[in-house]
């Protein structure tokens, strides 16, 4: 138990030491996501399914891209890989 309360204190304070970097370190984040990676997946999203002539998705249509649209599929589920692997 001692051990324990022994480590609670020193990450306390060095959590306390270094806070204002760990503030900037996910505020950095939090707006690199917003400000570049949101939009650029949606940039290619937008143009891969101009390119496959898909108006949108929907339950109603996913029946008919999965059969018809391939390819636009497959780009799709590539493009959410990729957006996965950066957050």
């Amino acid at each position: 138990m001692k051990v324990i309360w022994r480590n609670l204190c020193q990450y306390s304070k060095n959590f306390w030491q270094h806070w204002i970097s760990f503030i900037i370190l996910f505020v950095g984040m939090d707006l690199a996501n917003q400000l570049i990676f949101i939009p650029l997946f949606r940039l290619a999203t937008t143009y891969i399914l101009q390119a496959g002539g898909i108006p949108f998705i929907s339950y109603q249509n996913i029946g008919i891209l999965v059969t018809q649209h391939t390819m636009v599929v497959i780009g799709l589920l590539i493009g959410q890989v990729q957006n996965v692997g950066v957050n």
